[in-house]
């Protein structure tokens, strides 16, 4: 995989060396990383008419003839960069340690009929005429808190730029996406599950479909080691390094870039428990991105907060 443009002056997390960071994942006494995280400020956007639904995104300047509606030039950076591992490793090293360390961790998820998800996400969003021409683009910090029932009911309370979102209130049956994993099986039958869903589909795909799964379910330890088994498995991935996500957690991050050479996966998962903390999508080619933008640029970009089983609707 290329490597990515370091113009981030954002200092990372320094390299303690592969095998303290796959000791962390190794030891059992090594603490959980706390889920409830203070939320982060993003990037101010005017709303946009029409929005591209992809998530996150920090991008690069807009192309001439195009506004770029951010509050200013000092807001849009590259990509996320990394810091390479101080010693020779394989991608499958990383994932099958978080995988085993991900299966040891307690279930401490509450109990309940919701589940309650709580991202913070970047998104470039657009205004374009009826026929697709581009008008505008801006940068979209969305908060959400999301209750699933297994019914699909349930509720969103988001805000778009601190602003209240229209996709706020209360859902009935059916109206809301639901994994629909049962996380109670043991791990082997999930990875099988896993693997007869991603039959035929490339690494970037299960990238995609790991982030998907964590925004539509609470990953139980045997689900979450399952994942992460199928993702050592997957031809294609790299061990990229540790970084900070967007809110200043230290992680590890693997990538992989689709089969078309369009767009890098990367997530960036917690060194002493294997959680996802963060998912970035990079366009890699011109025309990949919803506004025109000189690649690489993130175009997605979402952290995870916090999640839980509730009996309610409410706030844990």
């Amino acid at each position: 995989m290329a490597a990515q443009r370091d113009t981030l002056d954002t200092e990372l997390a320094p390299v303690d060396g592969l095998r303290t960071l796959l000791g962390r994942l190794d030891d059992p006494a090594s603490p959980p990383h706390a889920t409830r995280r203070p939320r982060t400020s993003g990037f101010l956007a005017t709303a946009a008419v029409a929005t591209i639904a992809l998530v996150g995104g920090l991008v690069a300047l807009g192309t001439i003839g195009f506004e770029n509606t951010t509050r200013s030039t000092a807001a849009v950076e590259a990509p996320w960069r990394s810091l390479p591992f101080d010693e020779a490793t394989m991608e499958s090293d990383v994932l099958e340690h978080a995988a085993a360390r991900a299966g040891k961790q307690p279930d401490t998820r509450g109990e309940g009929g919701y589940d309650y998800i709580h991202t913070s996400a970047w998104r470039m969003s657009t205004e374009q005429t009826i026929d697709g021409v581009v008008l505008s683009w801006a940068m979209e910090e969305v908060d959400r808190e999301e209750w699933h029932a297994a019914d699909g009911s349930g509720r969103i309370a988001e805000t778009r730029d601190g602003l209240p979102s229209s996709a706020n209130g209360p859902y009935g049956p059916g109206e809301l996406d639901t994994a629909g994993f049962d996380d109670a099986l043991p791990t082997d039958r999930l990875e099988r599950q896993l693997h007869e869903m991603g039959r035929g589909h490339d690494a970037a795909w299960w990238f995609d479909t790991t982030a998907d799964i964590w925004r539509d379910q609470v990953v139980s330890p045997s689900l979450h080691s399952a994942i992460l088994r199928i993702l050592a498995q997957q031809n294609g991935t790299a061990a990229l390094g540790t970084t900070k996500d967007r809110i200043g957690r230290t992680g590890i991050a693997v990538g992989a870039d689709s089969s078309d050479g369009t767009t890098r996966h990367i997530l960036v998962l917690d060194p002493s428990t294997g959680d996802l903390l963060a998912a970035e999508t990079i366009a890699l080619a011109d025309g990949v991105a919803p506004a025109p933008v000189t690649p690489p640029v993130t175009v997605g970009y979402t952290v995870w907060i916090d999640s839980a089983r509730v009996d309610d609707t409410r706030r844990p």
